[in-house]
């Protein structure tokens, strides 16, 4: 079994850090990251504005892989559920602070904060001031923020941010279906949400969830970007034991 790992809006494989290493030991299984058209390793393609085109790029990425587990972090979340939706090679998806056409679109992404990162994006060129700021909407926890602010502001400087592939991420996400249940019923799905999220509301989670009668675990602290504000927690939600039990919550 190998897990593959996307990231969200505006982000690619450099913000995961060194978790998906850590991920491999904790779990025992092989763990790869793919980025999104766009960003990152694939800075050189157009993001579709299409998901069943996302969806046959990430087939043609894992064409040599047998069987899938999917952890995605907001609009990689909806990307897996449609991914998993068209390919029964994917055994289970874990799907963190995403969202979907099921909720108003204010819940999806707040307003205010997502005009705040368009401004970042097209008017801030100073890579730390713009990273440290993308840090106070998607972390809570201001000693991780600061951990990782210097590697963030050097993907940036090296694989620069196109607001138009920005766009183009964000009307995918706008138009991308609700994928029927019945497509997902080979699927194991695992929501998980942070209950102080600035950007989607968790309610979005809670949504999912009870529409794909998935497992729902609440992050009472964590921000945005559950990954960095409390990894371990994430890690333990990953493990096979963590589906036999029942849901938990932790303080980041």
């Amino acid at each position: 079994m190998t897990w593959v790992w996307l990231r969200g809006l505006a982000r690619e494989s450099g913000h995961w850090g060194g978790l998906p290493r850590r991920a491999e030991e904790a779990l025992g299984e092989r763990v790869i990251t793919i980025d999104l058209p766009g960003f990152g390793r694939n800075a050189d393609k157009n993001c579709p504005i299409d998901m069943r085109e996302m969806v046959s790029f990430l087939i043609a990425q894992t064409q040599h892989l047998t069987s899938i587990n999917i952890l995605a972090v907001s609009l990689g979340g909806l990307v897996a559920l449609n991914w998993a939706g068209a390919d029964s090679r994917v055994a289970s998806v874990t799907a963190v602070n995403s969202s979907s056409r099921l909720n108003r679109f204010h819940q999806r992404i707040h307003p205010q904060k997502v005009w705040q990162l368009m401004r970042f994006f097209i008017g801030d060129k100073n890579e730390d001031h713009r990273e440290e700021k993308i840090l106070s909407i998607v972390s809570n926890c201001e000693m991780k923020s600061k951990q990782v602010l210097s590697l963030w502001s050097e993907i940036a400087r090296r694989r620069p941010i196109h607001i138009k592939q920005v766009l183009r991420q964000l009307y995918l996400a706008a138009r991308a279906p609700v994928v029927n249940p019945e497509l997902l019923q080979h699927c194991r799905l695992t929501f998980l949400a942070s209950n102080c999220d600035k950007l989607v509301s968790p309610v979005c989670s809670h949504t999912l969830a009870s529409y794909y009668q998935g497992r729902l675990l609440v992050h009472p602290t964590a921000g945005h970007d559950l990954p960095l504000d409390d990894p371990e927690w994430l890690l333990g939600q990953l493990q096979p034991k963590a589906f036999l039990s029942s849901p938990s919550s932790a303080d980041c």
